[in-house]
């Protein structure tokens, strides 16, 4: 039987290029025609081309001590394979007739398995089901983590108006993360204080601009303001007096919330003003705005 040395091939018919060689001997070997008729016999048609990439390569050496030949096969991106064949003396011709059986075997068996896999059927193709219309494709949507923030509050300042001083206010800002911006609004209420039987009075509004940061319901913030003072009453200058007042300084905060959106704010802040209103009377100072202001609040907060 044939050894294992094929390699599958898409053709139905192969095509085989056949070399032989033969030493000289005491007995007559066939030849390359005859060898190539022996196995077109067999097989029905001839495989045999004059170049070809599958080369059957055959030796066959007659002695006295009797005949032996082989039968190599060589195919691309192949190891080579091998077969020996012996005889009896002077059977050169039984030699070759074990050769050209073995080269019909390999032939057939290769032309079979060729058309095998040129024969292979194609999958059936799948029954299509009918589908309905395809539902639209929702829209992505788009967040920016940025959230509008309302503060109304009430407290206690210091340092702009005649003494301690009750405020109200309120701010309105927007937040991105843990950072916000605010404007903000207070109103220091009038004061009165009677001083060698002259009545002055003071009221006060300030206007902050507030970019803080915040973490863990802390927060911390730069106070920019402008200070409106005016005061009233029997001045040395005539019955009012103003003045436009510039404050700097910092601000801590903390915010408990109730719910997502709902919360308790309270603050301290502390501001250095950059310029002073004074209050004489009778050619006398009874009262100036301070250099160092501040003031504590609390109130209610409102994110959406």
């Amino acid at each position: 039987m044939l050894f294992g040395l094929l390699a599958l091939s898409l053709g139905q018919a192969p095509s085989i290029e056949l070399r032989l060689t033969t030493q000289p001997g005491p007995a007559t070997c066939p030849d390359t025609q005859a060898l190539k008729a022996s196995v077109s016999k067999e097989l029905g048609y001839s495989p045999f081309t004059p170049a070809s990439d599958t080369v059957y390569q055959v030796t066959a050496t007659c002695v006295e001590a009797g005949c032996e030949g082989s039968l190599l096969i060589s195919r691309p991106s192949e190891e080579p394979r091998s077969r020996p064949f012996v005889s009896g003396p002077g059977e050169c011709s039984e030699l070759f007739e074990s050769i050209s059986s073995a080269m019909a075997q390999a032939i057939a068996y290769e032309a079979d398995v060729g058309r095998r896999l040129s024969t292979v059927d194609a999958p059936e193709s799948l029954p299509l089901v009918p589908t309905g219309k395809e539902p639209p494709i929702a829209p992505i949507p788009v967040t920016t983590n940025l959230t509008f923030r309302t503060t109304l509050f009430g407290g206690a300042s210091a340092g702009l108006s005649l003494g301690v001083t009750p405020v109200i206010g309120g701010s309105l800002g927007v937040g991105w993360r843990q950072f916000s911006l605010a404007v903000e609004g207070r109103l220091d209420l009038n004061q009165t204080v009677l001083v060698r039987g002259s009545s002055i009075q003071s009221s006060v509004i300030v206007a902050t601009l507030a970019p803080c940061v915040h973490l863990w319901g802390f927060g911390a913030c730069v106070l920019v303001s402008t200070a409106a003072v005016r005061v009233r009453g029997d001045l040395e200058t005539g019955a009012t007096d103003s003045a436009a007042i510039f404050l700097l300084g910092p601000r801590l905060t903390y915010e408990w919330m109730f719910t997502k959106n709902v919360g308790l704010h309270a603050h301290a802040s502390l501001q250095g003003a950059f310029s002073s209103l004074s209050v004489r009377v009778s050619d006398e100072l009874v009262w100036s705005t301070s250099r160092v202001t501040g003031d504590f609040v609390a109130g209610v907060i409102v994110v959406f």
